[in-house]
Order: C-alpha cells, then structure tokens, then sequence
C-alpha cells in the first residue's frame, strides 16, 4: 500500500489552504478532500458540517458516506476502498496539527506535509475589513483574551492596529509582534 499518499495541509483560516488543495487534485492521480476532520465530529442533525462539494446531503455522497466519529480512523482506507484505483494521492486540508498527529499513526501509506504560514499583513488587513465597528473588535479581543488571560489587558484595551497575538503549536506563549515592526521589515 505503500503506493498511495497522504498530503495533509497544515495552516491557519485563509492562507490558501483550500485553493491549493483544489490546485493539487486537480491532478488525474490526486484527490481533494477539503477539511475531512469535520467528519469525525459528532454534530446534531440539525448543523452537519458538509464535506461533499457534490452533494448536500452526505448520505448521498459516494466517498464520504457513512464516515463518522465511530470510524474516523480509519477514513483513508475508507476512501481509497471508494475511489478510482487511478487515484493515488489524497489530499487533505484540516489543517490541524492535532489532526495531523492523530492521523500519523498508520504506516500503511506515504505521508507529506506542507505547512502554509499567511503573511501578517493578510492578517492585519482582514481585521480591519472584517470587524468594522468598535463592539465587533472588541468582541474578538474579548474571545481571545479568554485564551490568553496573562495578555488580556493589552489584548482588551490597545489600538486595534497596534499588535496582532499569535501562539505557538504549543498554545502555551504568546509572541507580540508590533505593527509598525511589520511594515518596516526588511523585504516585506
């Protein structure tokens, strides 16, 4: 089996994951399988996180059918046991690196990794765009300061285009990284 490949994307929302993940499978031997660790969440009937780009209803879905937190596992044997024996990649953006390791664990298949990292200033500028009044900003800061408690007077109370917060893998230290020091980087 050692003939069939995993390419997981690992990354933060909108740093173009998905489109490159189409740009890959658009390959004949390759596959693109969006955000597939939704699928082992269990969600109530009401909100199901659609995987399928074909059809709406992932009953229907002829690869992603019947996949559930009861089976996550072993989701890649399940979809390549569904595809075309063409299909030898699979690639797969759930961009979690807690996804990533969970799922490292089968040695039955070739495993690549690429990991996009957003430029900062993409970051700063879908602020700006996104939360456009001061209850809006306030909010995210107010969600972000919860996860970081030690940071949340500067979180809650700088200059919305002060400093943007970012952790590590490791979840465990913020680094701050000053606006003006972005736009007056070197080669940037």
């Amino acid at each position: 089996m050692l003939n069939k490949t995993i390419v997981t994307i690992l990354s933060i929302s909108y740093s173009g994951s998905h489109y490159l993940s189409l740009l890959l499978g658009s390959h004949s031997q390759s596959m693109h399988l969006g955000e597939v660790y939704h699928l082992g969440k269990a969600r109530p009937p009401k909100h199901p996180k659609v995987v399928c780009s074909i059809y709406k209803d992932q009953a229907q879905c002829p690869i992603f059918h019947g996949i559930g937190p009861q089976n996550i596992s072993a989701i890649y044997d399940i979809i390549y046991s569904r595809v075309d024996p063409s299909i030898t990649c699979l690639i797969d953006t759930s961009k979690s690196v807690r996804w990533a390791e969970q799922m490292r664990e089968s040695k039955q298949y070739k495993r690549h990794y690429i990991h996009l990292i957003r430029d900062p200033r993409a970051l700063i500028r879908r602020c700006a765009i996104t939360y456009t009044t001061v209850k809006q900003r306030f909010h995210t800061r107010w969600k972000l300061a919860r996860r970081l408690p030690l940071h949340a007077p500067s979180m809650l109370f700088g200059h919305t285009m002060t400093s943007i917060y970012t952790t590590g893998y490791s979840g465990t230290r913020p680094s701050r990284i000053s606006f003006s020091a972005i736009i007056w980087m070197p080669g940037l």
